[in-house]
This record gives structure tokens, sequence and C-alpha cells, in this order.
């Protein structure tokens, strides 16, 4: 209904399921005694619409809600049901200022007021300040002490003006919409909220696409379950990448000139890195939800992920002579006189394994230098360097001199 006549500007609204608005003022965010932090009135009212609903025994405030539905004409929807609302079948809830909301049978009312004080923004859809989505929206995670103590009125007021006593039977009808709401989250689902929160008795979320709306347990669950897949899959492809590349990489040295075979690796590796990120997107996008649970699942994913394919010990451990960096009997020899790893290289790192005590040998051409672990003497390591016709000096892994090297 509109409120101009009130003193409202119908750009502040409080939008039910399934389309029927609840207006309010457009005042600057302000305290509140129950919160701690500012809030529009608007998401005030959207939390804790219990606390505005008027029963029929405040008769001077019941008054101001005709008992008229000039919003009919509209095509207004039942928030619960979805149902059409009519002029020959309408009730209605009344609230403060004379503002109503239409239900198509005197079920669904009841349905909605035997939940409208158990959870914040029940039936909720939407929460407009100035006219776009308010940015405390989601900001109230708990009723008020007013709204809680809210007790409902069955009575039944039709279209017809008749008022009688609720019937003996109070079934709750459940519905798809009010399972939605009242059971788990309310709303059709977020996409982003208002800062870290969990959508369990607060807000629905929604999980990357429009049909992905966890309104219930299970589809929570599930939701929960897909994000924790969804970052142990990522690293899953992260280290299929890496197997396929030194696969390829192997391929591609028995066909070195073979262009077409260089081009048909690359577009193996650009295919795997191109559903790698779509999938790294995807687990950035379900963060951006700020759903807290979903946020925890992804952790939880890529921690499992690591556990699975990271090496724990080195992630270099396959490459050639990563001992030196476990073994703590590796000395660094500074060889003096090399020219190509070849040759050079592989005399000297031949002549050093052949040394007795020694465990293990690699010669790091760029560096000039020979790595050796194992309990052979210095003088020895020197010695097989010299009889190939190298001068040496040995220093620890960090380049420094030891004491005991020597110029040969």
């Amino acid at each position: 209904m509109s409120t101009l006549d009130s003193g409202y500007d119908n750009e502040n609204y409080v939008t039910m399921m399934n389309g029927q608005r609840v207006y309010s003022c457009g005042m600057a965010p302000r305290a509140f005694p129950d919160y701690k932090s500012d809030l529009t009135d608007t998401a005030y009212l959207a939390a804790n619409m219990a606390e505005f609903i008027v029963n029929q025994t405040d008769v001077n405030a019941y008054a101001k809600c005709t008992n008229t539905c000039n919003e009919c004409s509209d095509n207004i929807s039942d928030p619960v049901t979805g149902d059409a609302i009519t002029t020959d079948n309408y009730v209605y809830v009344c609230l403060n200022n004379g503002q109503k909301i239409y239900f198509a049978s005197q079920e669904s009312k009841k349905s909605y007021l035997s939940s409208v004080n158990t959870m914040p923004r029940h039936l909720v859809e939407s929460v407009i300040c100035s006219g776009a989505p308010c940015p405390d929206a989601t900001t109230i995670t708990t009723l008020s002490p007013a709204a809680q103590r809210f007790v409902p009125d069955y009575s039944i007021v039709t279209a017809s003006g008749t008022t009688a006593a609720p019937a003996a039977s109070s079934s709750k009808i459940i519905t798809k919409s009010n399972v939605t709401s009242s059971d788990f989250c309310t709303g059709q689902g977020s996409v982003m909220f208002n800062g870290f929160q969990t959508s369990i008795h607060g807000s629905c979320v929604m999980l990357l696409f429009k049909p992905w709306v966890l309104n219930s347990g299970v589809k929570y669950a599930f939701g929960f379950i897909g994000c924790f897949l969804i970052a142990l899959l990522n690293e899953t492809l992260v280290k299929g990448r890496e197997v396929v590349r030194q696969r390829l990489l192997a391929a591609r040295k028995l066909r070195p000139y073979d262009k077409v075979h260089k081009m048909q690796c690359k577009l193996t590796l650009a295919v795997l890195y191109m559903i790698q990120m779509t999938i790294a997107y995807f687990a950035m996008l379900v963060v951006m939800t700020y759903e807290t649970g979903l946020f925890l699942a992804l952790i939880a994913g890529f921690g499992a992920g690591f556990l699975l394919f990271k090496n724990l010990d080195q992630d270099i451990t396959e490459e050639r002579g990563s001992w030196r960096f476990t073994d703590a009997s590796t000395v660094r020899i500074q060889v003096e006189g090399m020219t190509c790893m070849k040759n050079c290289g592989t005399t000297v790192e031949n002549a050093l394994k052949n040394t007795p005590g020694v465990t293990d040998a690699i010669v790091q051409f760029d560096e000039r230098a020979a790595y050796v672990s194992g309990s052979a003497q210095y003088s020895d390591l020197a010695a097989a360097i010299e009889a190939v016709g190298f001068t040496a000096e040995a220093s620890n892994q960090s380049g420094r001199i030891s004491n005991v090297s020597s110029r040969v």
C-alpha cells in the first residue's frame, strides 16, 4: 500500500516473499537500545516485524487497519503460499500506522503469525533503503525482546468483516515457501552478506547459481560438502597439471624439433590451466558470499589438498641432488677451472663419487661448486679434484669458507 499520505516517500520498504511491501521512514541509521550498532529503521522493521504487529485486542491501533483490500487490484500474492489474493478471499495482519500484510487464507495467516517471532526477517525477500538494498539489511541476527514477546492473535477477520474465534485445530500449513523461510533461513537467497555470518536461522545464501539457494538443512549440507570438494579439486588440478607438464617435458625431449607436437603440448597445458582457474574463481566467489560455514568448508578443502598432494618435507625433492638440503654431512666445495658441465663438471662429479667415504656427490656448474655428502675427509676430496686437473676450496652451504678449507 502507498504510504505517501503518512509521511513516507515509498523509497524505503521491506519486500515480503512474493512481492508485498511494508514501508518505513527514510531516517539515517540510528541507535536502538537492543543492538550495539546504528541501524536503519527499514532493517530494524524487516528483522523485527513481530514487534509492529497490532492485535485486535488493541482496539484503537487496530482500527487504523480498515477491512478493505485496495491492493487486491494489483494482483498481490500470499507471502506464504504464493496464491493470488482477491477481494473475496483476503485476510490480513495489521501493522502500526494502518499498513497490512495480506494472505489468501486464514491458514496462511496463522502460519505466518506462528513463526514471525522465531527468527529475524521471517518471509522477508529484500530490504530497500532509498531505492537500493540497505547496507545493514542482514546485520541483525537476533530478535529484539519486544519481537520475541509477541503473542499472536488468531482471531479471524474475513473480507465480509466477520470475526470468529480460531478453529480448534492449530495445524500449520506446510508449503515450500514456508519451509524455506521458517525452518532454516529467510529470503530467496543472498549472493553476498554484509560481513561474515551464517545463514542458519538468518538469511538464505545463494551458492554460485540462482537455483542453488541453500534454504534447508539438507541443501546447506550439500553446499558445505560441495565447497570442500571445490577446494580439494583445485589442489588436485594443481598437482595434475604438474604431473602432465613433467610427462610432456619428457616427451618433448624425444621430439625436440616437432613444432606440431610442441603446440599440442602447450594447448594441453593451457586447457588444464583454464579448468583449474575456473575452479579457483568459483572458490573466490564462495568466499565473497561471506557465509561462515561455506568459507570454513573451503579452508578445510584446501588443507586436505595440501596434505594429500604436497610433499611435507621439501617441495623440491624431485630436483637432482635435493639430498644436499637435508643431509647434515653435506659440504660445499668451490671448484676452480671448470669450463663446461658436460666434460669438466661430469669429470669432477665422477671423481668425487669414486672417493672412499662419499655417499653422494653433485656438481652445480652454474655455481662452479660441488656438493658432497658422506664421511670422507676434506683432504681426500680435494685430492680427488686435484687429480683430475682442478683446484678446490671448501665452504658450508651459505658460501662461507670453513675452518678446514685450504687452497690446493
